[in-house]
């Protein structure tokens, strides 16, 4: 069989809870488009995953569903699919809560918050100590400023990437897409975007006290 790759010039369409409709028409109108090979389809783990073992394949099953269809009836230009799923920042709210947290190493100041919001730093927030005493090696998630996907910046829970918990589950995950989508034609590429915040890139919180 011919290597899937992707070619040419992609949409690229992140996808929350839009309903079926919407998700159909903004493919359709994307591909319609001769110059556009197909699309960049980016989901949040969370909206993928609800619960241990529920995954909810609507919104991908709209988006394979619709260039299918399309490519059904339009064999001389048929549209691919390449696939971005981001964790951090977006990891299920049931992971998160079997995480053990890491902020006890943060001092807190005198209103008890691990920041600051009247000092100076970036975006206005600057963690006040660390002590690392206060919590034992097996912690999983810390609260950082999400900045890069969000209008207000604002603290957040993100699962450390080499947390076995989080790994677990995450490869877990994984390995349902694969097994549902990966023998499928017109996916042609997927994003490795584990240990990462807010979107694809391989990046973490970069802050005055991380």
């Amino acid at each position: 069989a011919p290597v899937r790759q992707p070619l040419g010039i992609y949409f690229r369409l992140a996808i929350t809870q839009d309903s079926d409709a919407d998700i159909t028409n903004k493919v359709t109108a994307a591909i319609t488009n001769s110059a556009i090979s197909g699309i960049l389809a980016v989901f949040s783990w969370a909206d993928l995953n609800p619960g241990p073992g529920t995954n909810c394949w609507r919104l991908l099953d709209d988006v394979f569903d619709t260039v299918e269809q399309w490519n059904l009836t339009n064999t001389n230009d048929p549209k691919t699919i390449q696939l971005e799923i981001t964790a951090g920042f977006h990891t299920p709210s049931w992971v998160v809560s079997n995480l053990i947290s890491c902020d006890a190493m943060f001092m807190t100041n005198l209103a008890g918050s691990i920041v600051d919001s009247n000092a100076q730093g970036p975006q206005g927030f600057v963690l006040v100590g660390v002590n690392t005493n206060n919590v034992t090696n097996t912690c999983g998630c810390a609260e950082f400023l999400e900045v890069e996907s969000k209008a207000n910046p604002h603290m957040s829970p993100l699962p450390l990437p080499w947390n076995r918990t989080y790994k677990n589950d995450w490869t877990a995950f994984i390995q349902s897409v694969a097994a549902k989508y990966g023998n499928n034609p017109i996916l042609v590429s997927v994003a490795v975007t584990g240990p990462t915040s807010s979107s694809a890139e391989m990046i973490l919180p970069n802050e005055t006290n991380d």
